[in-house]
């Protein structure tokens, strides 16, 4: 991933923090990829995201958002849930 292809995931993941009425941090260790898959499905179903990101990423796109102070949680293999709904 190259400089700029940052800058824009950062910037559409800060816009989805933005958005978001409710953030779920999972850290996703032991998983494997059906379930990963079966939960990006059912969270697909209920009008819910859900990503896998470099934390480093995640922190910087959540710089100024309500959701800033989860910054601590991105440690280790981590995903995101989100949703524009409240939970």
């Amino acid at each position: 991933m190259n400089r700029k292809q940052k800058e824009e995931l950062v910037e559409s993941l800060h816009k989805t923090f933005l958005n978001s009425q409710s953030i779920i941090v999972t850290h996703i260790s032991g998983l494997t990829v059906s379930e990963t898959t079966t939960l990006r499905s059912n969270m697909r179903d209920a009008n819910c995201k859900f990503k896998v990101t470099k934390n480093k990423i995640v922190k910087l796109a959540l710089k100024k958002t309500k959701f800033e102070y989860l910054d601590n949680l991105f440690t280790g293999p981590t995903a995101i849930g989100s949703s524009e709904d409240a939970i």
